[in-house]
């Protein structure tokens, strides 16, 4: 590999996409010694202080772990926590909400046939209970803020069910986002007034009762209606 060392920036990011396509191609598993940072000074003939930069970029990824007595081993990159960490940066207009939306919409209806076959009777009595618990804190008058938070809770349950973590996770990044961000957020993405904590409800009923079921089309046609609003441009407002 040719470096140069016009820009220390430039070459801290060759070495690290140079280490990025070794470790690829190598096929080391998570824990395989990779390299030290004294063995990648010697081999592209930069600093120390370059070559930790470079590996510093990797770890901050998750690709390599910290340096141990045995050198730098292998990392496998958290993807959740790499998600978390940079939404908040991704979203900057309206735009990027609505993409941020779109993408919640496609994980909800993408999961409905994983999450009706392995859904268990114990995740679908907590459902259950949190279709009623919306129901009676909507008849209660209760805050935006604690039907938000029980709105959360069923849809993380209902992702769960696809027994994938990765899926689950990245959902709850995306909802945790919306709930901490709520000048991005649609004013229908969570009821906000009686009739539509009244659709909502019952929307959640039906959802609850169609996988208790296990009909993955009734499942599908509730979710898409239930998420509409998520595709609809006008209802993403605050900029």
């Amino acid at each position: 590999m040719e470096t140069t060392q016009s820009n220390p920036g430039t070459l801290v990011q060759q070495i690290a996409e140079q280490l990025r396509s070794d470790i690829l191609e190598s096929g080391h598993p998570e824990g395989h010694r990779f390299t030290t940072e004294l063995e990648v000074a010697k081999r592209f003939s930069v600093s120390r202080y370059v070559a930790r930069e470079a590996v510093g970029r990797l770890r901050a990824l998750g690709i390599v772990g910290d340096e141990g007595w045995s050198g730098i081993a292998v990392g496998k990159p958290d993807v959740v926590q790499l998600f978390s960490n940079s939404l908040p940066f991704y979203v900057r207009n309206a735009n990027d909400m609505l993409r941020v939306a779109r993408l919640r919409y496609v994980l909800e209806i993408g999961v409905v046939d994983l999450a009706v076959a392995n859904a268990t009777e114990e995740q679908i009595t907590r459902l259950e209970k949190l279709a009623e618990a919306f129901e009676h804190a909507s008849k209660a008058g209760d805050s935006r803020e604690s039907l938000d938070q029980l709105d959360i809770a069923f849809h993380g349950v209902f992702l769960e069910m696809s027994g994938d973590e990765l899926i689950a996770g990245m959902h709850r990044v995306i909802q945790s986002f919306f709930s901490a961000a709520p000048r991005y957020c649609p004013d229908s993405y969570y009821p906000n007034s009686p009739s539509d904590h009244q659709s909502t409800s019952w929307q959640h009923a039906e959802i609850s009762a169609s996988i208790r079921a296990r009909d993955p089309e009734q499942t599908r046609a509730l979710i898409r209606m239930h998420l509409k609003t998520l595709l609809d441009p006008k209802e993403i407002s605050g900029y």
